[in-house]
This record gives structure tokens, sequence and C-alpha cells, in this order.
């Protein structure tokens, strides 16, 4: 789990950050198959189709998602911060 959330973030960061955390994505949710880089983006809320989509292709994705714009995906007992907050 941990080497996942590991290549993931590094995936994230090196290659799709920059083409990705754009205004009219922020707060969408992603998806990445961490063996490939291939990845789905959609609204929050439609992670089964997201998640089915990169499984159609790529039926033995390691999958790891995060909030565009966000330093987590989902929050428990807190609220969600800003990536630009974390800098702070």
């Amino acid at each position: 789990m941990e080497e996942i959330i590991a290549r993931g973030k590094s995936i994230y960061e090196r290659q799709l950050r920059k083409h990705l955390a754009i205004p009219e994505n922020m707060g969408k949710l992603l998806m990445i198959d961490v063996d490939t880089g291939d990845y789905e983006i959609g609204e929050d809320g439609n992670d089964v189709e997201l998640f089915r989509n990169l499984r159609a292709r790529h039926p033995q994705a390691k999958v790891f998602s995060l909030k565009v714009g966000f330093r987590t995906a989902d929050a428990v007992g807190t609220s969600l911060q800003l990536e630009q907050e974390q800098a702070a």
C-alpha cells in the first residue's frame, strides 16, 4: 500500500500536476494506474465509474487517487486543505 501511495504521488508531481492542476480541474477526482501512469479524471462522486474505466484499460491496475488541488482525496474529521495552504 505504501509503495502505491509513493508511486502515485511521484507520478502526479513529476508528470501530471503541471497539466492537470488548473482551475477547471480543482476538486476533481484523479485516479492513476501507478504501473502505467495512465489516469482518469472526473467529478467527485464518480469514483466507481472512473475506477471501472481505468481497470477496463488496465485490468491489473494498482490505483492511487487524489483530489486535484488538495493534499488528500478525502478527509475524516477535518476539512480538506488546499495545496497552497500547505506551503504557507
